[in-house]
């Protein structure tokens, strides 16, 4: 039985992946629909590298960045303690404790911790893109239902796209150990696309929101190490360009000087602030 549910998934992923050409374009709530009041954003090691931006956000609302270092959304709806720091994560637990008016989700393509426990996708060994999908979608229509029903409006952040250097799927890393993986994958967002266009996503009013990711790459969702200076970079300048993702033959993560950072934490609250009839402020 568990062996035909999983081949259930792999095949429910690979039908979505299919329908990729059939998403709906982004469209923002309006106003009247995104009441003014904390701000949940939920998500992986992407979203712990901006934490400290998010955290210097000054404003009428309250910012939660709840990010766990190589999770998925698997993980969060089971509940996992973070190897990293020794936290119990879980998605119902960190809305409830908060009563956030607004829920993002912000995953870029891990494929889970511990599969044997959280029912994510048995990493041990090679996997299949179509598997990691149709996890996530799962996964992800559990949470975001649950915030739906609870009176959050939900917010699907675009995963920055994946560094071309590393290949999907098996790579060979800058030391020469053996790598694999998916993170920021074009299709994790056509997932995202395809979900807020289902017919559960059109009641629910789910958003699929791009900022974040075009923060760090452009607005064709194009991988880019470095991008043309803004003001707010300051010393990061360096030529009229500032370096916003690590590189190398990192897959997804955002520069280690904080540029990338700051931009990226900017880019998960302009659209929720915007809905809400907000503006963002922020303290250096």
């Amino acid at each position: 039985m568990v062996k035909r549910l999983r081949y259930i998934a792999v095949i429910a992923g690979i039908a979505m992946v299919l329908l990729i050409a059939m998403v709906a374009p982004t469209t923002a709530v309006s106003q009247d629909r995104v009441a003014v009041g904390p701000i949940l954003i939920i998500g992986d090691s992407v979203l712990v590298q901006s934490a400290a931006a998010l955290e210097r956000t000054t404003g009428t609302v309250s910012v939660i960045a709840d990010g766990g270092s190589g999770s998925a959304p698997c993980d969060w709806v089971a509940g996992y303690t973070d190897p990293f720091t020794g936290r119990f994560l879980k998605f119902t637990s960190a809305f409830n404790a908060s009563h956030p008016s607004v829920v993002v989700l912000a995953f870029t393509g891990n494929p889970g911790l511990d599969w044997s426990t959280t029912g994510c996708v048995d990493s041990d060994g090679q996997y299949s893109l179509a598997s990691l999908l149709a996890n996530y979608q799962i996964s992800l229509t559990t949470m975001a239902t649950y915030a739906s029903d609870h009176g959050a409006q939900v917010y699907f952040s675009a995963a920055p796209p994946r560094n071309p250097a590393t290949a999907a799927g098996a790579y060979t890393g800058a030391n020469g150990e053996s790598e694999f993986g998916f993170n920021g994958v074009p299709q994790i967002n056509a997932l995202y696309q395809e979900m807020v266009a289902s017919r559960l996503g059109r009641r629910l009013h789910w958003v699929y929101d791009p900022d974040a990711a075009e923060d760090v790459s452009n607005a064709q969702l194009e991988w880019q190490l470095t991008e043309p200076c803004t003001a707010s970079d300051g010393s990061s300048c360096v030529d009229g360009r500032v370096q916003v993702r690590a590189g190398g033959d990192d897959a997804i993560h955002l520069d280690p000087n904080g540029a990338g950072a700051t931009r990226y934490a900017a880019g998960l609250l302009e659209m929720p602030l915007k809905d809400m009839g907000l503006a963002m402020a922020t303290s250096t």
